[in-house]
């Protein structure tokens, strides 16, 4: 068992007392060794905002993602989600850096993380930092609600999007050159624009 057990009871027990600051303590120590829960957990509360003696929110979320990248290395499909919304967002301190974002996605969505495999669904589609490509999109799309039956109504909303940008992109070549998402929308904007904009578009081109 080790002295490591008797840490995270530590960091459990000041948690559960309300001492976040405690905890991430007892986290960090832990966390520098190497422990993959330990780097994960204390991750999670220096992102929620328990930030001990770091000087500002930013060096606070910089260190959360340092924590979510080692966990990451160590097979947390989490945290490898975690790393990519940093790197997709430029959040953190990071650059906005989309073909890194997808590396973690990818990684995540190995471990069948459902949140990832719909990111690249969406991501393949919009050739946002991977080559677009509607059958990689849509094959994303269905494994996401696979992994995750209750997606089922935002995982059906991207694809009727999909379906539509696939048809639109079909009559009209030039629209790969030209994706209609050039710059980094959040998920659920991705969302609103391929079922919104496309069929917007798509019903003004089969009225001319």
């Amino acid at each position: 068992r080790g002295p490591w057990v008797t840490n995270m009871k530590k960091a459990l027990l000041r948690h559960k007392q309300g001492d976040l600051t405690a905890s991430l303590v007892h986290y960090i120590h832990l966390a520098e060794i190497g422990y993959e829960v330990a780097q994960s957990n204390a991750a999670l509360l220096l992102e929620e905002g328990t930030c001990g003696l770091l000087s500002s929110s930013l060096a606070c979320q910089a260190l959360a993602v340092r924590y979510y990248r080692h966990a990451s290395k160590q097979g947390n499909a989490e945290a490898s989600l975690k790393v990519g919304d940093a790197y997709y967002y430029g959040s953190a301190g990071l650059p906005v850096d989309f073909a890194k974002a997808a590396k973690y996605y990818q990684t995540a969505a190995e471990a069948r993380q459902p949140q990832a495999m719909f990111n690249l669904g969406l991501m393949h589609q919009y050739g946002v930092g991977l080559k677009q490509d509607f059958h990689l999109a849509k094959r994303f799309l269905d494994a996401s609600a696979e992994a995750y039956p209750e997606a089922k109504w935002p995982v059906n909303l991207a694809l009727i999007g999909l379906y539509v940008h696939w048809w639109v992109v079909g009559e009209d070549k030039s629209l790969i050159e030209s994706p209609i998402v050039t710059t980094a929308p959040g998920v659920s904007v991705l969302v609103e624009q391929s079922v919104l904009a496309e069929l917007v578009r798509a019903w003004g081109r089969k009225r001319e």
